[in-house]
């Protein structure tokens, strides 16, 4: 499966881009192909 995953985080290391960065390591490791895409930096 093929899963992207768009963070909106204003800031680096903020809640939503800690959260996308734990889910896509999770996802990663159940053999998923995972693409992030950090918005607003």
């Amino acid at each position: 499966m093929r899963i992207l995953i768009i963070s909106s985080s204003l800031r680096t290391a903020g809640n939503s881009e800690v959260l996308c960065e734990h889910f896509a390591k999770g996802a990663s490791e159940a053999g998923h192909e995972v693409e992030c895409s950090c918005l607003g930096k």
